[in-house]
């Protein structure tokens, strides 16, 4: 099964590749041509969060050089409802807490 995601400024389709066995963003102005199998493929279902996740990490957030983790004292649900952020990865930490991860660049690398 393929789906199709929208990122700010462009939109990917999320597909899985049966010769590396692994799910692929493609960006869909780069796509030149449509080609019809004749071979059948077994459908795969992925949630919709998972595919929005996938392409935020595949296109959003490894382009990066710069990781931040920062650990915060509120629980992850907490957290993610009060945060309005699209490209941070919110996770458990535990007692309590839960760590951020957020990616970006120092200004004066991005000349």
């Amino acid at each position: 099964m393929s789906l199709s995601t929208q990122l700010p400024l462009r939109w990917y389709l999320v597909a899985y590749d049966l010769e590396k066995r692994a799910w692929r963003t493609l960006r869909l102005d780069r796509v030149v041509r449509v080609v019809k199998l004749r071979e059948l493929f077994a459908a795969r279902n992925i949630p919709d969060h998972a595919v929005r996740r996938f392409a935020l990490r595949n296109t959003a957030v490894a382009p990066y050089p710069y990781t931040a983790r920062v650990r915060i004292r509120a629980t992850a649900d907490v957290t993610a409802k009060r945060l309005d952020a699209a490209a941070v990865n919110i996770s458990d930490g535990g007692d309590g807490t839960c760590v951020l991860e957020a990616v970006g660049r120092f200004r004066s690398d991005s000349r």
